[in-house]
């Protein structure tokens, strides 16, 4: 909590005509996201959007704490900021993938993740959707993901491994029922 209070001294300690203002409020509304604070969050969330709604920092900051909220209405808004603001589309699946995890949408996290996964990623990117995977038991994203690994010489530490392992052994007996 020590981060979470020092950001809120340092928000609370700059005038709201400082430059230094929409910053700070950033920092600050961050840390409470991070905290799980996320009512106060989306109560200091509006004050930022009236000093830069269309700012890069902004529209992630709200996607994300509409994922958290599940504000469906919030997602549509940031979702179409977001689209249009980057060139970066595998940032939009990014957000996209963790607003269908968290809606237990698995179909489209599926097709999501397989998307993603065509791409060189991000180490926190990788992570959403190996944690994505191991949830979803999904055999889908398991085997997009080990091309994924393979091609790029990566490797998951041995408890992910042995998961990932049990994913795609769990599909190979049901196909050998099948057959049977």
């Amino acid at each position: 909590m020590a981060a979470l209070e020092q950001s809120e001294k340092i928000y609370r300690a700059t005038v709201k005509t400082s430059r230094k203002y929409p910053k700070r409020l950033t920092d600050y509304i961050e840390a409470l996201v991070k905290h799980g604070r996320l009512l106060e969050a989306k109560h200091f969330f509006l004050d930022l959007c009236h000093l830069g709604p269309n700012h890069p920092k902004t529209i992630r900051l709200g996607y994300t704490i509409a994922i958290a909220t599940f504000d469906n209405d919030w997602i549509y808004k940031y979702d179409q900021l977001l689209t249009n603001s980057t060139k970066d589309s595998s940032e939009v699946h990014w957000y996209r993938l963790r607003y269908y995890h968290s809606q237990n949408n698995i179909t489209a996290c599926e097709n999501t993740s397989c998307e993603l996964l065509k791409v060189k990623l991000s180490t926190d990117r990788l992570s959403t959707i190996i944690e994505v995977c191991m949830a979803r038991r999904s055999y889908l994203i398991a085997q997009s993901l080990a091309e994924y690994l393979s091609i790029n010489h990566a490797t998951l530490t041995p408890r992910y491994n042995k998961l990932l392992k049990q994913i795609v052994i769990t599909r190979l007996t049901q196909s050998i029922q099948r057959y049977l």
